[in-house]
């Protein structure tokens, strides 16, 4: 039974593997293939990890899209940007740029995770959530800077080298439509000779 059941589940990972791996490809392709150029892709995209650092969770992708169809830079980039605040980072960055954050303005303490379940610690942490939220809005603006810079700059190439293949091939296609169609119209000529 149990040899079945490691057996089962090994086969239903490779199969989410498979479909995880064909859907990044999917997406990945579609995402190459934007209207635009590499430059409105790439201003979307830094705009969109830029917004995604920024502590209004929930609305991210709203501002991000909103402010991405304001500049005319791409809407989709922007809004794949602000997915790289997941649940997988979130934990990761959230406490990031609060403590950049709270370092930078001195305007609250450092939140001390372990007393949070003392009674009445999240009622104080209620309090100065004001101030919690500047600190993580500062805290998002210097992290944000950078993993944006970075990000237009890969996103540039990504999407410069994608295209350019894309030209290529279809240079490539009609280069060979063309080498056929002088043999058609001969064949064809043939036809009407005959």
């Amino acid at each position: 039974m149990a040899i079945e059941s490691n057996h089962q589940k090994r086969h239903i990972f490779q199969r989410l593997t498979s479909r995880l791996i064909r859907t990044v490809k999917r997406f990945y392709n579609r995402f190459l293939k934007l209207r635009g150029s590499p430059k409105q892709a790439s201003l979307g995209m830094a705009l969109g990890v830029f917004v995604g650092m920024t502590p209004f969770l929930g609305f991210h992708t709203a501002i991000a899209v909103l402010l991405a169809s304001l500049f005319k830079w791409s809407k989709i980039a922007a809004a794949v940007g602000v997915l790289l605040t997941n649940p997988i980072t979130a934990p990761i960055i959230y406490p990031l740029t609060y403590r950049l954050g709270a370092l930078l303005t001195g305007f609250s303490e450092p939140i001390q995770w372990s007393k949070l379940l003392e009674p009445g610690a999240f009622i104080d942490l209620m309090k100065n959530s004001p101030m919690i939220i500047i600190d993580m809005a500062v805290g998002g603006i210097v992290v944000g800077i950078p993993l944006s810079i970075a990000a237009y700059f890969i996103t540039h190439t990504v999407v410069s080298k994608a295209k350019k293949r894309i030209q290529i091939k279809k240079a490539q296609r009609r280069q060979k439509i063309r080498a056929r169609s002088p043999q058609k119209k001969s064949v064809q000529d043939k036809k009407k000779a005959s």
